[in-house]
């Protein structure tokens, strides 16, 4: 809750925190809560929302321990931290708190950017292991392929050969077959002839 600053009853939630709980209401539903969860979630985020001040309004509270938890809050981001700084004198207890929480949550956001980053990286490493290994399969494939086709190359040919070989072959057999007939044909006349004339 907010505490009074002795100005009379505090503000209502600003503008700022409405657009926070409408964020929060959008970003719950594209993680597809059931209808029970989503409502009890929201209200307690948007309680949680609208019971937080705005920096102006911590800034100018008296509580020294709302302060210290505000500041402290993990939620709180470094725009918020400096307009709580704006409100306050450089040279007090809250300007120096402010300050050490500034430093601390632009640490922390540089760590997960860090942190981000290096998932990144290793990501991108594996992506990288991985094209490798897919090129040296493709490598060898394609040296599997090259072997085949020069073997069959060799096979074709030597096929040529064969069929070549055997043209000739049936030629030549051709040949003698004709050649074995038309002697016979002649023996044949020739004893017709001579028993003819004898």
């Amino acid at each position: 809750m907010i505490v009074s600053t002795g100005r009379g009853s505090s503000p209502g939630p600003t503008s700022q925190t409405l657009d926070h709980v409408a964020l929060a209401v959008a970003l719950l539903r594209t993680q597809h809560f059931s209808c029970l969860d989503l409502q009890g979630v929201v209200v307690q985020f948007g309680e949680k929302l609208m019971s937080t001040p705005a920096p102006e309004e911590i800034a100018a509270s008296n509580n020294g321990n709302e302060k210290a938890k505000w500041l402290s809050d993990t939620l709180r981001s470094p725009r918020e931290i400096l307009r709580f700084l704006y409100r306050v004198p450089k040279d007090g207890h809250d300007s120096y708190f402010a300050r050490a929480a500034l430093d601390v949550r632009i640490s922390e956001d540089a760590a997960e950017q860090t942190d981000r980053f290096k998932q990144q990286m290793r990501e991108l490493i594996g992506i990288a292991a991985a094209q490798k290994l897919l090129a040296e399969k493709l490598e060898r494939q394609t040296d599997t392929l090259i072997s085949l086709t020069r073997a069959l190359k060799g096979l074709t040919i030597l096929l040529v050969i064969l069929t070549v070989t055997l043209v000739v072959l049936t030629i030549a057999l051709m040949r003698t077959e004709h050649a074995a007939t038309s002697a016979s044909v002649l023996t044949a006349l020739a004893r017709f002839a001579l028993s003819h004339h004898g």
